[in-house]
């Protein structure tokens, strides 16, 4: 049988004898299955060297130089090739929780709509945005550098890579609810929350005048 990678995901441990970072690919199916690991590192395969040694579902960081991003782990057997969420690592640095701001936005069922970050895009390094009602991660991005979407959205969401605002095209009733934004400098990282109220489209109905007159005599 082949594991269908239920909440397939990736864990870290700290090895700190060996200044090192492993990262893991887990999946809650307990299916055996024979799976090929690939990892990438802002959208870019990883390749194994000085940096990163690749054991199976196991990617090991030497953290004695700095490394700045957001990982994924790619899984794939003759049956599905599927890709975790991305994993932000800075080693080298402490992200210590700062302030967390909340705003409410409103828009009309059709359109599209722009998230605009607060803080100053000089502080950022990275930020990471999810959809709190489904608790799922939906774009990241290394500011200045490269943004990516999560497969499921490229269709319908945009990021900025270089303020870090999320662009949503075509917004449905489904995506009311609250868009967080949790952004990382090297020594902070604060969270921006943002309530989408969704409007539906209020619909006109237009009779022919014969119709009209009909109805009134």
């Amino acid at each position: 049988m082949y594991d269908t990678f239920t909440d397939f995901f990736i864990d870290e441990k700290v090895d700190p004898p060996q200044d090192t970072v492993i990262l893991m690919c887990k999946s809650a199916s307990s299916l055996e299955s024979k799976v090929t690991y690939n990892w990438t590192l802002n959208g870019k395969s990883v390749q194994a060297g000085l940096r990163f040694k690749i054991n199976d579902s196991s990617l090991v960081v030497n953290v004695t130089e700095t490394i700045r991003g957001f990982f994924s782990c790619v899984g794939s057997n003759p049956l599905i090739h599927t890709s975790s969420e991305y994993y932000f690592l800075e080693t080298n640095c402490t992200n210590l929780w700062g302030n967390e701001t909340k705003e409410a936005v409103e828009v009309l069922q059709g359109n599209s709509v722009k998230f605009s970050l607060k803080e100053s895009t000089e502080k950022m390094r990275a930020v990471e945005w999810h959809f709190k009602n489904s608790q799922k991660q939906l774009a990241v991005a290394m500011l200045g550098t490269s943004g990516l979407v999560n497969s499921a959205y490229t269709n319908r969401m945009e990021i900025d890579v270089n303020k870090g605002s999320l662009t949503i095209l075509g917004v449905q009733m489904r995506d009311a609810g609250t868009f967080t934004a949790s952004i990382r400098s090297c020594k902070k990282r604060w969270q921006e929350n943002i309530k989408l109220d969704v409007k539906g489209k209020k619909l006109i109905f237009w009779l022919p005048s014969k119709s009209i007159n009909s109805l009134s005599s």
